[in-house]
């Protein structure tokens, strides 16, 4: 906040005009022509002298003029072919889509079939004033991209219609054949109704009587199937619980056993190797050995200070052989 508000008016100028001079570098360069539609500077309200002396004047009648004149339509073959590919099916015998050559990287055959396209359209000439086939691009005439155009919503139009009638024949001959299948289960019922109408009453009752006695016998087997299963379950659950129950008893009794036992044996080991470390036994050197040797002071000294060493190490092994066991 302290660095926006001490930035100058210098420096915000600039920083907004590198962002401007980004943005312009990222975006594509278009050519616009503005045209003013009145003098009066009014909405929805054209001079159309004035504004026809402006296009005339900006040169976008000229330009025209010249598009007209070589091929005012252009596209990539990619576009092309993906867009008038149904175009194609009566005319290219590849076993490959024409919309697929140039993802393959074959672009002398995608050439190949645009120009199939173009000179079996009709009412258009071969002929390089009509239309050109570059090596990305496809260039079109004066008016031959609207018969493209016109040729393709044709072509649509009778696909559809052959689409709807295959759909509506099919759609009729189901319902023709539903129509016979009705006719003859209606005929059936009929006959059935009239030449066995006692005959079905008497076996609707005794069915009737039939299913319901069943259906009382097997209410009462599900009953007595689901008590007997509900009273295993109320024993099984108890029975796991009880022996649960004692089973931690047990545990713990025996938990607090083990625990007492081993507190007693590492008390008597503690008191022992405490005693031993506040009463250090010293070996005694017997005289004999000393006159025999005779060991100078220098010597008797370096002896005590390695036992001493010795007595220090041995405690510490002690002492953590003590706390592994505790542990």
């Amino acid at each position: 906040a302290k660095k926006l508000l001490a930035e100058s008016v210098a420096s915000q100028f600039r920083r907004q005009l590198q962002e401007l001079t980004k943005t312009i570098t990222i975006t594509d360069i278009h050519y616009i022509r503005c045209v003013k539609p009145n003098s009066k500077l009014e909405s929805n309200k054209f001079d159309n002298e004035s504004v026809l002396s402006q296009l005339h004047s900006l040169g976008v009648l000229e330009a025209v003029r010249i598009s007209r004149q070589a091929y005012p339509n252009r596209m990539f073959q990619a576009a092309f072919l993906q867009k008038f590919q149904a175009l194609t099916h009566a005319h290219w015998k590849e076993s490959i889509p024409c919309s697929r050559l140039i993802s393959l990287g074959r672009f002398a055959e995608s050439r190949k079939c645009c120009h199939v396209v173009l000179k079996n359209l009709p009412g258009i000439e071969d002929s390089e004033r009509n239309f050109q086939v570059g090596n990305s691009r496809v260039y079109f005439g004066s008016g031959v991209l609207e018969v493209l155009e016109q040729t393709l919503a044709r072509h649509l139009q009778n696909s559809v219609i052959e689409v709807q009638k295959f759909l509506k024949m099919k759609y009729y001959s189901i319902q023709l054949q539903k129509q016979k299948e009705s006719s003859f289960i209606l005929q059936k019922v009929i006959k059935k109704f009239v030449y066995q109408t006692l005959l079905s009453q008497k076996k609707k009752s005794i069915a009737i009587c039939q299913n319901h006695f069943r259906k009382c016998i097997a209410k009462n087997e599900v009953h007595e199937i689901r008590r007997e299963y509900n009273t295993l379950k109320i024993q099984k659950n108890c029975k796991t619980y009880l022996s649960q129950k004692l089973y931690q008893k047990k545990k713990i009794s025996s938990t607090n056993l083990q625990s007492i036992i081993r507190m007693k044996l590492q008390m008597k080991e503690y008191a022992r190797m405490l005693y031993d470390f506040k009463n250090p036994v010293i070996p005694e050197i017997p005289i004999e050995i000393i006159e025999e040797k005779q060991i100078t002071e220098s010597e008797f000294e370096k002896q005590e200070k390695e036992k001493q060493e010795k007595e220090r190490i041995e405690q510490e092994r002690l002492e953590q052989a003590r706390l592994e066991k505790e542990r």
